[in-house]
């Protein structure tokens, strides 16, 4: 847990000593508020991951339960209480429906997610007539302190629980190991896969629910705009999954997400540009993963290297 703690801390300070006319102490609060959001699309996206599936309608179904569930939330006068609701709600309706598509016609979830991700796209230019949502400020509290620390820990207490002792954590690692044997041994495959699914869209809506609690606008996307933000959470469980062997997962995406925003603080300080971000941070992924899945490698040559 310490090299877990000292990897973004030593990264901070790095960028603390290369460029302290830009970056100070202050930065650490908004850093470690900015990680939530991602880290909380993550959470959900890291069930799908670990199970086998690739799920990119996510960021399609957070798309949905913003614009419907601001709305709803407006039309009603319901204030952010209904926001809560009604994001959640649509998240997990959105996870429902493309588990269904996915359970019936037993075609690979990648083709599955990526054809429900298109349709909820063409959706959220059709509902409301194309206008997405714009909330007055009043709503926008779950940015603020402490209301946003207390979304993040009620949202990892129960991903920690439901990973750590629910049934179906234990599932969507078994089927992820390896899916012919969990199928041998009496676990429905397709099922636990679909229920990842409908996990990850329930996610996506806490997520709607935070970022229109922050930003307050969430407009109509198109022409597969929504993945960026599927592939900024797969990012973050692909640090969790690389520093599983230190801590649990559902902390590590957590820190993932704070390496992230590291990073992205860095490529901005460094006056990188805009474009080439995801290239940068694609990079960055890939070693975690070369570490990740070459530790044992690496383990073993040093043990024979200590015995020699």
């Amino acid at each position: 847990m310490l090299i877990v703690v000292l990897i973004p801390t030593v990264i901070f300070i790095l960028l603390l000593i290369a460029y302290p006319q830009n970056i100070s102490l202050v930065n650490v609060p908004k850093l470690l508020s900015q990680a939530i959001a991602p880290a909380i699309l993550a959470w959900g996206v890291s069930f799908c991951l670990v199970s086998g599936n690739w799920d990119f309608s996510v960021g399609a179904a957070q798309l949905m339960a913003a614009i419907i569930g601001g709305n709803i939330a407006l039309k009603l006068d319901l204030g952010f209480f209904g926001v809560v609701i009604f994001a959640i709600l649509t998240g997990f309706i959105c996870g429902v429906i493309t588990s269904m598509v996915f359970y019936i016609l037993r075609i690979p979830t990648i083709i599955v997610t990526i054809g429900m991700m298109l349709i909820y796209e063409s959706l959220s230019g059709v509902f409301f007539n194309g206008f997405g949502v714009t909330l007055p400020m009043k709503y926008l509290i779950i940015a603020k302190f402490p209301y946003n620390f207390i979304t993040l820990i009620l949202v990892f207490a129960v991903t920690y629980y439901l990973y750590n002792y629910r049934k179906i954590g234990y599932n969507v690692r078994a089927v992820g190991s390896n899916a012919n044997v969990s199928s041998l041994c009496g676990i429905n495959v397709y099922k636990v896969k679909s229920i990842a699914m409908v996990i990850a869209s329930t996610y996506a809506g806490i997520y709607a629910m935070v970022s229109l609690g922050t930003n307050g606008v969430q407009k109509a996307s198109s022409n597969m705009q929504t993945t960026s933000i599927v592939f900024d959470a797969m990012m973050c469980v692909f640090i969790g999954m690389a520093l599983q062997s230190l801590c649990n997962l559902v902390i590590g995406v957590y820190v993932g997400s704070i390496i992230m925003q590291l990073v992205k603080l860095a490529l901005m300080v460094f006056g990188f540009p805009s474009q080439y971000n995801q290239i940068v941070i694609a990079v960055f992924v890939i070693i975690f993963m070369t570490i990740s899945y070459n530790g044992n490698i690496m383990n073993s040559l040093f043990h024979k290297s200590k015995a020699v």
